[in-house]
């Protein structure tokens, strides 16, 4: 009841799960699923199931892992339509950059340092992060907020170092909208999405044209200059920024940079 979104999630996978369950080729995926998984392997297995159940239509044979002619490798699922040809799907998920899961663990630190401070001295401390520091540089800073916050000389104290920017405020002081404020943090997110197609086109390398679905879930189309473009809009950034990192054959058609975006 607290989790209401989660009961579609629920019932969607349920419904994929049953569209599956009487295909033979799936056997091995739910072996796998059944033996444990890690995060990344429950999130493939979750994708596999979507598309297997979208592309699922009368006379249509879409099989599991199926094996890859010439390759040692095999490819998620291969689609074979009644009336058109077999053709492979790739699915893959693009989790969150290790620099940034480090840059969000540096400022919940930088939270919780500042948390303690504000119950120790009762006060209440705004925050607003201009950079990441060494642990030096970081220690100094905070022993300069804790100074200010031991002092109760003033309403409220401001304590500025390249790092970033904080003000101090004695109990009962008005406060800002926003208590804390981290540091803006800049990558090419774009080169780190074509290297992830470039390593799922080279594994299903082979006679096949092939599918590539890819999850991204380290927030770069939610939460970028990218998330307020109408759908025509995206489909024209990601099919120009891809193929500038990825850049077609002068034998492939334009459209085979083109991505199916819903």
């Amino acid at each position: 009841m607290f989790h209401a979104a989660a009961l579609p999630q629920f019932l969607a996978f349920v419904m994929r799960l049953k569209s599956a369950a009487n295909e033979p080729t799936f056997a091995t995926v739910l072996r796998g699923l059944k033996r444990g998984v890690t995060s990344a392997d429950w999130r493939h297995a979750l994708l596999q199931l979507e598309v297997h159940r979208d592309l699922r239509s009368p006379g249509t044979a879409i099989a599991f892992e199926p094996e890859i002619s010439g390759s040692r490798n095999k490819a998620d699922l291969l689609v074979t339509p009644s009336e058109d040809s077999p053709f492979l799907v790739e699915t893959t998920s693009l989790a969150r950059a290790d620099v940034e899961q480090a840059w969000e663990e540096y400022e919940h630190n930088v939270w919780q340092a500042v948390t303690t401070l504000e119950v120790r001295h009762n006060v209440r401390i705004t925050v607003e992060l201009i950079d990441h520091r060494d642990e030096t540089e970081t220690t100094v800073w905070l022993a300069a907020i804790e100074a200010a916050a031991a002092s109760s000389e003033h309403q409220v104290q401001r304590v500025e170092l390249p790092m970033g920017r904080a003000e101090v405020r004695r109990s009962g002081s008005p406060m800002p909208e926003r208590a804390f404020v981290g540091a803006t943090a800049t990558r090419d997110g774009w080169r780190r999405l074509g290297r992830a197609l470039q390593a799922k086109a080279r594994q299903s390398e082979g006679p096949l044209p092939v599918w590539l679905r890819v999850d991204a879930l380290d927030g770069f189309f939610q939460f970028t200059e990218f998330a307020p473009l109408d759908w025509a809009e995206r489909v024209d950034g990601v099919a120009t920024n891809l193929a500038k990192i990825w850049p077609a054959p002068a034998t492939w058609p334009e459209s085979s940079f083109r991505p199916a975006l819903p």
